[in-house]
């Protein structure tokens, strides 16, 4: 954030952060919540293959990690603003965090203007680094959460929280060059939503009739977990799957019943 912004104390960088960012990103930096991502960074890993690390990772649920991977194509809402936190392994080291705040969706063209503005001497760079891939209309995917972070190479795949410590996504990528100097630079940086994820786990997990990828996930159930049950259910309703009416031998059940008609334990006490 220092090299960044160009500033030599911590007293600037919370000036910075009042007066660039907003109110919106103060929540990641209270000690309440900073000893709440302390204890859920210990769920963040380093993704590593033959010794070598690739990547972040984070302890989905049970003995799952999960790791960039997924080609998602839909969400649900994101939050429209206000601050974030990322845990990982930036540049295949130690694990970091960096608090930042969202880009939304109507200010993602004037974060991009003002990057190549402050650093048009490597506009030839950037042209010959995203050819295609850098395209107005891939800032315009409203299904993306974006921002700015120092978190490059090696962090892909780390858990992103909001305010209130939830993971809302996971960090996938960004608009990453070189300078001549071999130093890193990125335009913007984005996460793709974990709701999509899980219910793309979830679906794959029907197909592969994994039924302890689906009771572990049922085990820890929340809201956001209701709300994506919720969304693959209509969706079952829309185009009826026979995958998930297979029957279930050892649950005596459907995949349907197992996932939508659970019975809850009765208490005998």
């Amino acid at each position: 954030m220092k090299d960044r912004h160009k500033v030599k104390s911590f007293a600037e960088v919370q000036q910075l952060f009042t007066v660039e960012y907003g109110k919106s990103v103060e929540t990641c930096l209270e000690m309440k919540r900073a000893k709440e991502l302390t204890v859920l960074g210990d769920s963040v890993c380093q993704v590593r293959v033959k010794g070598s690390a690739v990547g972040s990772g984070f302890l989905l649920f049970d003995r799952f990690i999960l790791t960039n991977g997924h080609v998602i194509k839909e969400s649900l809402p994101l939050p429209p603003q206000g601050g974030i936190c990322i845990i990982g392994h930036p540049g295949q080291g130690v694990k970091k965090i960096d608090p930042c705040c969202i880009i939304s969706l109507a200010d993602r063209k004037a974060a991009k203007t003002k990057h190549c503005k402050e650093n048009k001497e490597y506009m030839h760079i950037m042209i010959e680094s995203f050819q295609d891939k850098w395209a107005l209309q891939r800032l315009q995917d409203r299904h993306k959460l974006t921002y700015d972070s120092c978190f490059y190479h090696g962090s892909s795949g780390s858990p992103v929280f909001d305010e209130y410590c939830n993971v809302i996504a996971m960090h996938s990528g960004g608009y990453t060059y070189e300078t001549p100097k071999g130093k890193t630079q990125s335009i913007i940086e984005y996460a793709l939503p974990l709701s999509l994820t899980l219910e793309t786990i979830i679906h794959q997990a029907v197909v592969s009739q994994r039924v302890d990828v689906i009771k572990s996930f049922l085990t820890g159930m929340n809201s956001q977990c209701q709300q994506i049950l919720d969304r693959l259910k209509g969706q079952i309703h829309q185009g009826k799957p026979e995958e998930y009416f297979v029957y279930i031998e050892e649950e005596f059940c459907t995949f349907y019943d197992l996932l939508f008609n659970r019975v809850e334990p009765m208490d005998m006490e």
